[in-house]
């Protein structure tokens, strides 16, 4: 089975997409349509990229349907990053729009294997450095958990989901299928307007959330009165800190709001609620059903079958954290985030959570770079909200972290940079910081 056989000829919602409405059957349509122009000799990697929302998704049913592997690329990848990704993983085909021209075009001459033949899609990494990598899944990795995460997220045929942003990243387009798995309904705005998404919200009494916290902190500046009718919110890739979760819990009164913890390679490992992170800020929860999580050389291992290919159970990203004795798994960061000082292990995803505490404090990114002499040390970028010295910044600090936490170097920005995934453009961040240390 792939994912082109969960569309239905039914003129049910579907989509509506900046006003535009699609149903179920003209989705059907279209990738139907669609598949039958990119139809290969043998099995495929497609390379899809555009930014147009409504293309990239009937471009993924289309390829499934024709037995090829989607991948869509992210619309801001240079020429020279897409030709990279596309040399690295044997890529041969390009599908494109352009001002309403599609293209299908051989770009490469390949002798590509895909070995799996239940390989179904392709999805890229959506971190903050580097060129991004492409994993791998079957229909089974993602499908088979989609009742699961379902169940957690409120998702059901009566859905409403609001969801911004490109398919290239793995939570829009894991949560998109996820929601045409049950019949749902799909809202969207393009662009990073948060007035426009409320009007949208508002249009359709959007049932369902599902936004980086970066975005809904954008969200939250403009809404006006508490939108009773979203039944669930759910997020990851950043923790939720602060204010952020107060005011979320504030607009949207009648809602559960969930934090999941999960990784492109792994799908999702943990879930929790907004309430449990007034008594656990670093808390990511327990685990789904059928995931198994533990702690080995202080690393977190999952035990999964939802992974990508190329994995073997039990796997591991080299995250770090523990589990506390309530058996809710703890989160340390990254495995870059985590830095050892004369043996002892420092967090900066603790540091970053302390230094967000200080009211005169709106946002802050804990960072590391490297020392001449003392390897690496910390660096906080932050941004006020009232007047503060960087001497008053350590010293509240000091109240709650010891020496070796408090972070050696503070740059003050007028906002973070995040890239189109909503997270911490960190790129930027280390040209800052090169910058500011030369």
């Amino acid at each position: 089975m792939n994912y082109f056989d969960l569309l239905i000829k039914e003129d049910k919602l579907a989509l509506n997409l900046d006003n535009k409405s699609y149903t179920y059957k003209n989705l059907f349509d279209d990738s139907l349509n669609l598949s039958l122009k990119i139809k290969t000799s043998k099995k495929e990697i497609i390379a899809i990229y555009s930014n147009d929302i409504y293309f990239q998704l009937i471009s993924f049913f289309a390829a499934n349907r024709c037995e090829n592997v989607p991948v869509i690329f992210h619309p801001n990848l240079s020429k020279e990053s897409i030709d990279e990704i596309m040399k690295k993983n044997n890529i041969n085909y390009l599908l494109t729009k352009e001002e309403e021209e599609i293209k299908f075009k051989k770009v490469n001459n390949f002798e590509g294997v895909i070995e799996n033949k239940k390989i179904c899609m392709g999805a890229l990494t959506s971190g903050s450095t580097g060129i991004p990598k492409v994993l791998f899944r079957t229909y089974e990795s993602w499908a088979e958990f989609f009742t699961i995460q379902n169940k957690v997220f409120n998702i059901n045929s009566n859905s409403k989901m609001f969801f911004n942003g490109p398919l290239s990243f793995t939570g829009n387009l894991n949560s998109i299928l996820g929601v045409i798995y049950e019949r749902g309904t799909l809202i969207s705005i393009s662009g990073f307007n948060p007035r426009k998404w409320l009007k949208a919200l508002k249009d359709f009494k959007v049932t369902n959330i599902y936004l980086v916290p970066a975005k809904l902190k954008a969200l939250i500046q403009v809404i006006d009165t508490s939108l009773v009718f979203v039944k669930s919110i759910f997020t990851g890739s950043q923790q939720l800190f602060g204010d952020l979760s107060e005011e979320l819990k504030n607009s949207f009164k009648n809602a559960e709001i969930i934090i999941y913890y999960g990784a492109s390679e792994l799908n999702y490992i943990t879930y929790t609620n907004i309430d449990n992170l007034k008594e656990k800020p670093l808390s990511l929860g327990k685990a789904f059903k059928d995931v198994n999580v533990f702690i080995k050389d202080g690393y977190i291992y999952v035990d999964s079958k939802y992974h990508v290919e190329g994995m073997n159970n039990p796997c591991t990203v080299y995250d770090v954290g523990y589990i506390d004795k309530d058996g809710d798994l703890i989160f340390q960061g990254r495995n870059n985030d985590v830095i050892n000082k004369g043996g002892i292990k420092i967090s900066s995803l603790k540091v970053e959570n302390e230094i967000k505490k200080i009211k005169e404090i709106k946002n802050a990114v804990i960072d590391t770079y490297e020392d001449e002499n003392k390897g690496k040390e910390l660096i906080a970028y932050v941004v006020l909200k009232d007047k503060i010295s960087k001497g008053n910044i350590k010293l509240k600090l000091k109240e709650k972290l010891t020496s070796s936490e408090i972070p050696k170097k503070i740059i003050f920005l007028d906002e973070i940079p995040l890239n189109d995934s909503g997270k911490v453009n960190k790129t930027l961040l280390k040209e800052k910081a090169n910058a500011y240390i030369m």
